[in-house]
């Protein structure tokens, strides 16, 4: 085969069929860069929601030991009736002291 002169369609052709794959390369590269970046980010962002996280459950543990520490309704209940039960002995014993006073 001869060789094409320099101008050539010919010649342009066979240049331009050696620079695809070196276009595809550096298109790869630049993809594989990119891909790597994104990963590099969400895996950081990932970290940060999961420590975020961790922190949320550990708060909702403490509160959840702290409601169990604290009394139910019925024990609220009965510690309001003891309450109102002591201020009637209260007013009663008020009253015989005042009466003894006469």
């Amino acid at each position: 085969m001869a060789t094409n002169p320099t101008g050539s369609v010919e010649s342009i052709a066979a240049k331009a069929v050696v620079g695809l794959p070196t276009m595809w390369r550096v298109v790869t590269v630049i993809g594989s860069i990119a891909s790597t970046i994104i990963l590099v980010v969400v895996s950081f962002a990932f970290n940060l929601v999961r420590e975020e996280w961790k922190e949320l459950r550990a708060e909702v543990k403490e509160m959840r030991s702290r409601l169990e520490e604290m009394p139910d309704a019925a024990t609220l209940n009965r510690l309001a009736d003891d309450v109102q039960d002591l201020n009637r002995r209260v007013g009663r014993l008020e009253q015989q002291v005042n009466h003894w006073d006469e």
